[in-house]
């Protein structure tokens, strides 16, 4: 029977794994499209994680997901936080559908045609039919896994009882729900635990009240894929996972506190008895405490982020923290602290540069770093104006207006950043391609220079590079307008290909202009 049991739970997990990795290949990038447009406010990630889980029949492949989004920059840490609170009100549909179809209804004998016309679908199907076919199979492997689960908790009358685990005590209540949480440790899926729990309740080898605890446990157990995804990932993804592990903790201590009152309100306000309908009442119970999670936090999910931001702080640290305002009566020290300020601003500003040309990035994760760096450049600049230069020698002068003309290009690229259309999805178009190539080679060549202080011969190719951006950028435009009178080419298509062209050139040449200017401030700095 032991072996039963845990042959029916590897048939449920075998079926959940099945169902939610075929589903979610079957709609994975318009998964991913979905929840990151329709994120967009705390309700609508609420409702896109409870819909999304829903449908996956998995809490945590909607979390991990929400963590990929958030590392690469398609969603920010705000949406993706509706998203979270949502996985953990849609994860509770799986344990309606495993109460009521799997326990209610003996339909583990129609799950078998369901299984074969899956397996047939995957061996003469194509593309999408494949992945249906294993969807199908994976749906009737659950119900197959319950009934074979439940038949083998039956079986263990006479090795597990209620009576098996401690006295009904706070401690041993504590317990259960540690047990939940290693449980779910092992299997990866608290809907297998959930299940598991409903089996053992239906075939009375648990009470109510500890199958309540292990559900609890299974909560905050759920949480641990989504950390190890988050492992290496961004700031803001770690305080996606922050938020998920925090708000399911807070949901477990309330679920915890609630569950006297549960038993109590079934049979004094509505009149059912929990031992009337044990699994409705537990999935009702793991519903309740998910539901009034979700819509306790609602209205605090502001505050609630600042929390979260305040307790997983962005480590590094503002270029500006060089900026000491005393010792800018010091020209030349306070030259330094400038430049180097100037210096960790670029450096930042050609990284994120890079990645929006490497790979599609969203406009709400672009305009905050360019806010930031704006910030930052403006301190910078407030700091140099501020510098005194009064008879001062020709050098200091040099290099001052070495690295004012270098914080200008800088401010230039910033502004560029904030006012130009995002055209992201042209870097890779075959008339864009090569300018792209040649203004990611500029970045990468600065970022050179910033780490390692290369030769002169590193500005010379730059230059290179910008005049041959500009070269091409003048030769394709009229053959991109003479495409578009042609009616060869979409107008907006070729308005923003045209932009994105003008953009690259721009980069290119602020770039160039900036990694000279800073060398130049180098030499004066050197011969004072």
């Amino acid at each position: 029977m032991i072996v039963q049991a845990i042959g029916g739970l590897g048939v449920f997990l075998l079926g959940m794994a099945l169902l939610t990795e075929n589903l979610s290949a079957i709609s994975s990038r318009s998964l991913r499209r979905a929840i990151a447009r329709f994120a967009e406010t705390p309700a609508g990630g609420i409702a896109t994680g409870t819909i999304t889980t829903a449908i996956i029949q998995s809490s945590t492949a909607t979390s991990v997901t929400a963590v990929g989004l958030v590392n690469a920059g398609i969603m920010t840490f705000d949406q993706a936080l509706g998203v979270i609170l949502g996985a953990n009100a849609g994860t509770t549909v799986t344990g309606w559908l495993v109460a009521m179809l799997g326990f209610k209804l003996d339909i583990a004998g129609y799950m078998l045609p369901l299984i074969a016309f899956g397996v047939l679908l995957r061996m003469l199907g194509r593309s999408h039919l494949r992945l249906i076919g294993m969807a199908c199979a994976g749906f009737g492997l659950i119900f197959l896994g319950i009934d074979i689960l439940r038949e083998g908790m039956t079986g263990l009358s006479d090795v597990l009882t209620p009576d098996t685990f401690p006295p009904d005590t706070l401690t041993s209540r504590v317990a259960l729900v540690g047990l939940g949480v290693l449980l779910t440790l092992i299997t990866q899926s608290s809907s297998a635990g959930v299940a598991m729990a409903l089996a053992a309740l239906a075939a009375e080898r648990i009470s109510f009240v500890q199958a309540a605890c292990l559900v609890i446990g299974f909560d905050i157990g759920t949480t641990i894929t989504a950390v190890i995804a988050s492992i290496g990932g961004s700031v803001a993804a770690k305080r996606t996972v922050a938020s998920h592990v925090i708000f399911n903790l807070c949901t477990a201590v309330g679920a915890f506190l609630l569950l006297p009152l549960y038993a109590m309100g079934l049979e004094g306000w509505i009149g059912v008895e929990v031992s009337a309908y044990p699994e409705l009442s537990l999935v009702g119970f793991h519903t309740l405490f998910n539901v009034l999670g979700v819509a306790a936090v609602i209205p605090l999910v502001p505050a609630f982020a600042r929390l979260v931001v305040r307790l997983v702080p962005d480590r590094q640290l503002d270029p500006v923290r060089y900026l000491s305002r005393a010792l800018q009566h010091k020209t030349d020290e306070a030259l330094d602290m400038a430049l180097r300020a100037l210096q960790e601003t670029a450096q930042a500003l050609f990284v994120s540069l890079q990645q929006r040309i490497g790979e599609p990035r969203s406009r709400n994760e672009v305009l905050a770093e360019l806010e930031t760096f704006k910030r930052w450049h403006m301190q910078i600049e407030d700091y140099l104006g501020d510098i005194g230069l009064k008879d001062s020698l020709p050098t200091r002068v040099m290099r001052h207006v070495s690295a004012l003309h270098a914080s200008n290009h800088i401010e230039r690229l910033v502004e560029r950043g904030l006012e130009e259309k995002l055209c992201g999805r042209m870097f890779d178009h075959e008339d864009v391609r090569e300018c792209a190539r040649l203004a990611s080679e500029s970045l990468e060549l600065a970022l050179t220079w910033i780490n390692k202080r290369s030769d002169g011969a590193l500005t010379d190719r730059l230059a290179a590079i910008s005049a041959s951006l500009t070269e091409q950028r003048r030769a394709l435009r009229p053959q991109l307008l003479t495409r578009t009178a042609r009616a060869e080419l979409d107008v907006e298509d070729a308005d923003c290909l045209l932009e994105t062209l003008h953009w690259l050139d721009r980069v290119a040449y602020h770039v160039w202009r900036f990694v000279h200017h800073m060398q130049r401030q180098q030499v004066n700095g050197h011969s004072r």
